[in-house]
């Protein structure tokens, strides 16, 4: 064989990889030899006419001779000094360029420039603990390919939360047969356009003339031929090569994205930072909550418990455990810690359970008859002077710190309530006492006036010193949440698939601390001799509210009869020692919707984000605070509104209907403003810190289907590969399939740099928005000003200034909307990004990913607004309905005894 064919032969058969690397080194970059050309002919270093300066010759010459023509026509003297600059002014230029591309490959490649960056190909690509990647679970799941992607699926153990081992199902052996039985399909034919094409040449080189055609591209055809053959044909496990390239693009795609993620946490987590800043900005200060029902409560208990000691009854503190009734006695609450109380009532880790605190008497052994004094009382204990509950959230220790402690303080309180000390308590007790002496002859036998009760002075201090003792023990628990090892919880065991699940530990760890501290201790009922007074009371057919309901005085200036005579002195002893206390504590606005919309967005409404102001608490930790603040408000004002409808049921029952409307319009006013309380809450509470979660998940699930869409494309995406024109590998009709292999690669971490963006986006605009909200407020609606009243410090709208709570609640409203908007708008970058970036390259393939996942999550937010707004309505629906049944059961009553 003669030297030409051997040269024919080579030409047709090898790709000629290393003739075209010397080809390239050699061109030397033909543009950039070209415009060096020009700069050289301005200087005159190249005259007009070379050669070098015809674009026809690009790629004909390269960097090294243009600057050897250059150099020769170079003069060395001083007239020609602009020449001699301009031309080593070149060669800098081009040793720059060279020194950066040097560095750029050691920062990269080298671990002793940058030892936080991957110095290999394993540390950029493949995940190092696959076994609970999230990414890599959904493909195995989906694919369950054995031995690929090393998942917990994959290996047989458990995953998560389950105790059983997870593992490949039958499904997926059927599901890798239907790819074999799709390839071999498709491979049969693809033979049959090879053997086409075979003809088609054989034709074309009769026509031509020439060897194989004119269209016959000599290098790549073939090449082009034996890729699309091999891509087709199915390997061992049922799958393809080219279905197998699809999932390395995803395995190392996810493992580029994983480590990633990695490397960012490695610099933005540790000590005392987390995921978006210190630690002691992620969790915002609740303000304490009013305490006007507590100091009273106790002084009243403690009138109770003297009078009772007359009567040789001896009143304790018991934890009542209904659970245990008839099983086990009450525990006395003193020598008892939190602890304690929470082994008594069998608490686990992260229950919710309810403290009840009787002050009354215990039967211990029964009579001599055997019967049980209190026989029909929970674990025969009598609520002689009255009963306390409140609910203890989140026990655990390790898990919210910062809520137990509060709780731990807030039972605290309590004992030392009850034993007269503590943040006034002493206060309490002296007036409790004082009332005692005054009204009960046993107590005083002279009958004289006694001792003055504490001044109101006292009492605010007393209150005052109460609200320090609440704010210090929240201060606290604020410490202990921020210093929780749970904020650095599950942020890398998951790989990037699990990016998002970290920021509802937001609303976890604030929502358990608002909960705790919202949770105050309250009176489930006054002793017993003043709960029968507020029964006769009832009877009046009078409307009252509040203490007045303790009042021994009919209309008409008429005791009340009670079942013992001998009761009224200490009825009357409790009515003043609670009546001694108005004006202690917070005041009414003297306006019942003022009054409600006060205790449900409390007193500042918004505002009380001013609280957190210096403290540059994350604006996220301050949204879900005051959603959790707002939501167990308006259940409460809810249960106020079912007690309304149920006191107007039985109101009208009795034909008291004067009663029955007053009550039906409290129970409406509280359904309806609790109604949108709730729905305030749930958006600032529940949905904005859920976004990251849902748009990245569904950005992660769209990224599958993409995965799935491209096995079956891939088949088709090899036979098209087979042509016998154009250059390159993939020709002209298979670069739509390297584009989809690069997006299925590149996705996963665009999604990540996507919810990078979101949060730190969102963050900005919700900060800066409430830093300005009270200016477009003030801007929008003006502001009352008090004629003489000085400017306050700060901006022109400043809470000074505010209209009132009515104001406060309409743009609370409106700012939960806003920053709902916010919040949508942000976390759609999680999707928008990577389809844009992508965009960048030219690629015009389209996949399941472009935009479905930024669709459904659109809807699933919109769609639970509505279910929201349902809810609220079926639940103040059912308030009211609960009210009628009572009104039925009531007549039903009735008409059965008639």
């Amino acid at each position: 064989m003669n030297e030409t064919n051997k040269k024919i032969l080579r030409y047709m058969t090898m790709p000629q990889v290393f003739p075209r690397m010397r080809a390239f080194m050699s061109s030397g970059l033909g543009y950039v030899a070209f415009y060096m050309a020009q700069i050289y002919r301005a200087a005159g270093l190249i005259p007009v006419g070379h050669p070098y300066l015809n674009a026809a010759n690009v790629e004909r010459f390269g960097v090294r001779h243009v600057i050897a023509e250059a150099h020769r026509r170079l003069v060395w003297d001083r007239k020609h000094m602009d020449q001699i600059f301009i031309f080593w002014l070149m060669l800098l230029g081009l040793v720059i360029l060279c020194a950066q591309f040097a560095l750029l490959g050691l920062a990269v490649f080298s671990s002793a420039a940058q030892a936080a960056l991957p110095a290999n190909w394993a540390e950029f690509f493949v995940t190092q603990a696959p076994e609970h990647d999230i990414a890599f679970v959904l493909l195995d799941r989906v694919f369950g390919v054995p031995d690929f992607f090393g998942s917990c699926v994959d290996v047989g153990t458990a995953c998560y939360n389950s105790t059983n081992p997870d593992g490949p199902y039958p499904f997926h052996d059927a599901l890798r047969a239907v790819f074999q039985f799709y390839s071999i399909g498709l491979l049969v034919i693809a033979v049959l356009i090879f053997l086409y094409f075979i003809a088609a040449i054989v034709v074309e080189t009769a026509q031509t003339g020439t060897p194989f055609g004119k269209r016959f591209n000599h290098v790549w055809a073939p090449l082009r031929m034996v890729a699309a053959l091999g891509l087709l044909i199915p390997l061992a496990t049922g799958l393809n090569a080219g279905q197998y390239i699809t999932l390395y693009a995803a395995k190392w795609g996810s493992g580029f994205a994983t480590n990633g993620w990695l490397l960012f946490i490695g610099e933005a987590v540790g000590g005392d930072n987390t995921l978006l800043g210190p630690r002691e900005q992620m969790v915002a200060i609740p303000r304490a909550p009013a305490l006007n029902e507590l100091l009273p409560f106790f002084s009243v208990v403690r009138t109770c418990a003297m009078v009772e000691e007359t009567r040789g009854q001896e009143v304790h503190a018991y934890l009542m455990n209904p659970l245990a009734d008839g099983g086990g006695a009450p525990l006395e609450i003193d020598g008892t810690d939190f602890a304690g109380a929470l082994d008594y009532y069998g608490a686990g880790t992260f229950e919710s359970t309810k403290f009840l605190i009787y002050f009354g008497q215990f039967q211990d052994d029964p009579g001599p008859g055997g019967e049980q004094q209190f026989a029909s009382r929970i674990q025969n204990t009598e609520p002689t002077c009255g009963s306390v509950s409140f609910e203890v959230p989140d026990v655990d220790e390790a898990g919210s710190p910062g809520s137990r402690y509060i709780m731990e303080q807030y039972y605290n309180m309590i004992q030392e309530l009850w034993n007269e000390g503590g943040p006034g308590g002493d206060v309490a007790a002296e007036v409790g006492e004082v009332m005692a002496i005054r009204y009960v002859p046993e107590l005083n036998p002279l009958g004289g006036a006694g001792p003055a009760p504490p001044a109101l002075a006292g009492m605010r201090g007393a209150a005052a010193t109460m609200n320090t003792y609440l704010n210090e023990a929240i201060t606290e628990g604020v410490q202990l949440q921020a210093d929780s090892d749970v904020w650095i919880e599950d942020l890398t065991a998951l790989g990037w698939g699990g990016a998002a699940i970290w920021y509802n530990k937001v609303a976890q760890m604030n929502g358990a601390l608002i909960g705790a501290a919202y949770n105050l201790p309250s009176v489930v009922t006054y002793p017993l001799i003043l709960e029968e007074v507020a029964g006769e009371r009832f009877k009046t057919a009078q409307f009252v509210r509040g203490q007045d309901r303790f009042q021994l005085y009919q209309p008409n200036e008429e005791t009340f009869r009670l079942h013992d005579p001998g009761d009224l002195p200490a009825a009357r002893a409790m009515y003043a020692a609670l009546k001694h206390w108005e004006g202690a504590g917070a005041e009414p606005a003297g306006n019942a919707l003022v009054d409600l919309i006060q205790s449900i967005f409390g007193l500042d409404g918004l505002f009380n984000m001013q609280t957190n102001e210096g403290a540059m608490i994350h604006p996220l930790a301050q949204l879900v605070a005051i959603g959790k603040g707002i939501v167990n408000r308006a259940i409460i004002s809810l249960g106020d509104a079912f007690i309304g409808f149920g006191v107007a049921s039985v109101a009208k029952a009795f034909d008291m209907q004067a009663i029955g409307s007053v009550a039906t319009a409290f129970g409406s006013i509280h359904g309806s403003i609790a109604m949108l309380g709730l729905g305030t809450g749930f958006t600032l509470f529940y949905v904005i810190p859920f976004l990251p979660f849902i748009y990245f998940f569904f950005a992660v699930g769209t990224w599958i289907k993409s995965v799935f869409e491209a096995m079956v494309g891939v088949p088709l995406w090899a036979l098209a590969h087979i042509r016998i024109d154009g250059n390159g590998l993939p020709g002209d009709a298979a670069m739509g399939g390297y584009y989809m292999l690069l997006e299925i690669f590149l996705r996963p971490i665009l999604i990540i740099f996507g919810l990078l963006a979101s949060i730190v986006i969102f963050s900005a605009q919700v900060r800066v928005l409430h830093e300005i909200w009270e200016l477009v407020v003030s801007n929008v609606a003006g502001f009352d000003k008090t004629e003489g009243m000085a400017a306050p410090a700060g901006l022109t709208g400043a809470i000074e200034w505010m209209r009132g709570p009515i104001d406060q609640f309409f743009y609370t409203i409106i700012y939960a909307i806003v920053v709902y908007m916010l919040g949508l708008s942000s976390f759609k970058l999680i999707d928008q990004i990577p389809e844009k970036i992508l965009q960048w390259m030219g690629s015009s393939a389209q996949t399941f990913a472009d935009g479905g996942g930024q669709e459904t999550a659109d809807n699933l937010m919109r769609n639970s607004m509505v279910g929201a707004n349902m809810v609220s309505g079926q639940l103040k629906g059912a308030v009211g309905q609960g009210g009628a049944a009572i009104d039925s059961g009531i007549q039903a009553g009735r008409n059965l005894f008639r």
